[in-house]
C-alpha cells in the first residue's frame, strides 16, 4: 500500500515506507532502501521524511556518516516546526 503511493510521489508515504525500512517493520530492516524511499519526501518538503534523513546521515545508516548533511536534513525539518530531539 505504501510502494504504490511513495511510487506516486506522495510524500507520507515515502516517509511512511522509508521509517518502516529503517525500522524493520513489516519489512526486513533495509537502511539503503530507506535512504532511496525518503529524499523525494524530503525535497517534497515533508518534514518528518527530512528529520528521518537527518537521523540516518547522522547515525551513518545506510549511507556515509555525514553529520553536515543531517544537519542539513534537520534544519529543513526544523523550519517547518519539527524539532524532534535527537
Amino acid at each position: 500500500m505504501y510502494r504504490l503511493a511513495a511510487n506516486q510521489g506522495n510524500s507520507d508515504a515515502q516517509n511512511n515506507l522509508g521509517f518502516l525500512y529503517a525500522h524493520g517493520q513489516g519489512v526486513p530492516q533495509d537502511y539503503k532502501e530507506a535512504v532511496q524511499v525518503l529524499p523525494p519526501g524530503g525535497r517534497q518538503g515533508n518534514p518528518n521524511a527530512q528529520c528521518n534523513l537527518g537521523l540516518l546521515y547522522n547515525q551513518g545508516h545506510g549511507v556515509a556518516q555525514d553529520h553536515k548533511e543531517a544537519a542539513k536534513w534537520y534544519r529543513l525539518a526544523a523550519a517547518q516546526g519539527n524539532a524532534r530531539k535527537v
